[in-house]
């Protein structure tokens, strides 16, 4: 996980000789917090009908190719092209011979446990800030701020 915390002083029209310039387009600031992280691990078990692990687990599949995030579209009959993110010819089901409580390798099927790892996601969330300086009497001053912020900015589906 990658968390990010900014703020960025655009540098357009700060120094501009024109007050009017300078009082209504400098000064603006460009802030947000942007998050990247990996996708959860995920745990893939291949059940057989009637029967389980006979020590109260699931059946782990066998792999049959290197498992692994690969993305990828399948062109589905029913809702055509579909997103896929692995490919499930690298999995396949347990042997009969595998389901016996013998100690031996491959007991419950071959595959590790969290094989796989879900999409991963990244979040952003922007801002954009202005102070003006608002003058008082007997030299005193203070800000008013405007302040634009929006979180998801880009609101795209995880």
């Amino acid at each position: 996980m990658l968390v990010m915390n900014y703020i960025y002083n655009l540098p357009f029209f700060a120094h501009s000789a024109n007050s009017f310039v300078r009082f209504g387009l400098g000064g603006w600031q460009v802030n947000g917090i942007t998050t990247f992280s990996s996708g959860p691990p995920l745990e893939t078990n291949c059940g057989i009908s009637g029967m389980s692990s006979a020590v109260g687990g699931s059946v782990r599949c066998n792999t049959v190719g290197k498992v692994g995030v690969q993305k990828g579209v399948y062109d589905d009959p029913t809702y055509g092209p579909t997103p896929t993110w692995y490919n499930p010819a690298t999995i396949g089901q347990v042997n009969v011979s595998q389901l016996a409580s013998n100690g031996e390798p491959g007991m419950f099927g071959y595959m590790g446990k969290n094989a796989l790892t879900g999409p991963g996601r990244n979040d952003w969330d922007l801002g954009l800030t202005k102070n003006f300086q608002l003058p008082w009497f007997n030299g005193e001053h203070s800000n008013l701020q405007f302040r634009w912020e929006t979180f998801n900015t880009f609101n795209h589906p995880q």
